[in-house]
């Protein structure tokens, strides 16, 4: 490499070398100190349009990124892949999508961009990921999910200061899918699974029926704490839930399933432990094996499959059907939107004509045509 020549710019310096072409160029080079070291960086090449003042601009943005606390150098940039394992050890630990998670980013994302450094990522490889898993034929959900993965690992890198770039899945469009489940119970098909649960497992015909009567999803039921129930007011405090937390409500079939099992704890126990003690991490396999035994024998739609989020769904549903307005049930389910309420609305069609009976009648007075 020829010798860096100083530019009228503070920090830019400019270099003669021969490019990938064998024609000679000129590249562009900046630097500056920070956390007391000297940090160079290659701005870029006078064949791609760069100059000394872009360079110049380029450094004046690194120091007022080091400036906000925002600068990471290259040498401390992690990898996506790291990135990733860092993720599924501290934000996904124990929860029931962890496993799936770390099978989508062993299958589909880390053959791409798991040895690349985060800033070095662009829209373009996540294309080619794109391209990658349409090309085997997988589901727009699945390619939804995996696209979904790698934009939370980029914003909780960015959160934990490990990262401070933009979001390569922000220029690229996600699939469309049609995942809404449309199954739910009736009271005597939730009868018939409890019942089942009763006799192969019942801490598993405890866990669903909390899921049925509260609308509570699988996660927040198997962290619920002793603490975090009041029994005398009749309220569980549903922790660092996906919208925030939030409190919701049980009727006396959930008080007498509870009772029993908060006597004599500690508030930091789990009101649900694995055989061994400590937080449930799966979903038990005899929840499936009576969901299929019941309703899934030749079903393919996996919108028409009973799994254990239906028991959330069936909760909303029961209440839609019974006039419970969209509003409440976006709260008592912890909905950050309406919109995703919404699709209740269409069990609840006689609510909608009683509505339109509170109209006034509008009475024409009569009198002569002139």
């Amino acid at each position: 490499m020829s010798k860096r020549i100083k530019s009228k710019y503070p920090g830019v310096y400019e270099c003669k070398i021969v490019n990938r072409s064998g024609n000679s160029d000129v590249a562009y080079d900046i630097v500056f100190r920070h956390k007391g070291k000297l940090v160079w960086e290659r701005a870029g090449h006078k064949s791609n349009g760069i100059n000394a003042a872009y360079a110049a601009r380029a450094r004046a943005e690194r120091l007022n990124r080091i400036e906000s606390n925002e600068y990471i150098s290259p040498g401390d940039m992690p990898t996506f892949g790291q990135a990733a394992n860092k993720y599924f050890d501290i934000h996904l630990k124990g929860k029931p999508s962890e496993q799936n998670c770390r099978q989508l980013h062993k299958d589909y994302i880390e053959p791409h961009i798991g040895s690349l450094p985060l800033n070095k990522i662009s829209p373009m490889h996540v294309e080619e990921i794109r391209a990658s898993v349409k090309q085997q034929g997988l589901s727009a959900k699945t390619l939804k999910h995996v696209l979904e993965l790698i934009g939370r690992v980029y914003r909780k890198a960015k959160a934990w200061g490990i990262y401070a770039g933009s979001i390569p899945t922000e220029g690229v469009e996600m699939p469309k899918v049609d995942a809404a489940r449309l199954r739910f119970l009736t009271a005597e098909e939730a009868g018939k699974l409890l019942s089942e649960l009763k006799k192969t497992s019942p801490q598993w015909h405890d866990i669903s029926a909390v899921s049925l009567y509260t609308g509570m999803r699988l996660d927040e039921i198997l962290s619920l704490q002793t603490g975090h129930v009041n029994m005398s007011a009749g309220i569980i405090h549903v922790m660092d839930a996906k919208a925030g937390t939030r409190p919701t409500y049980m009727n006396e079939e959930v008080k007498k399933l509870l009772t029993p099992r908060l006597k004599d704890r500690k508030n930091e126990d789990f009101v649900f432990e694995k055989r061994e003690g400590g937080k449930i991490t799966f979903i038990s396999s005899a929840f499936k094996r009576a969901a299929d035994k019941l309703f899934n024998d030749g079903v393919t739609d996996a919108r028409h499959k009973v799994v254990f989020h239906t028991l959330r769904h069936t909760f909303a549903s029961w209440l839609a059907q019974r006039g419970v307005t969209l509003y409440t049930i976006a709260e008592l389910l912890g909905h950050s939107t309406l919109e995703m309420t919404k699709r209740y609305s269409k069990l609840s069609p006689d609510t909608k004509i009683d509505a339109l009976k509170l109209l006034p009648t509008i009475v024409i007075p009569s009198g002569d045509d002139d």
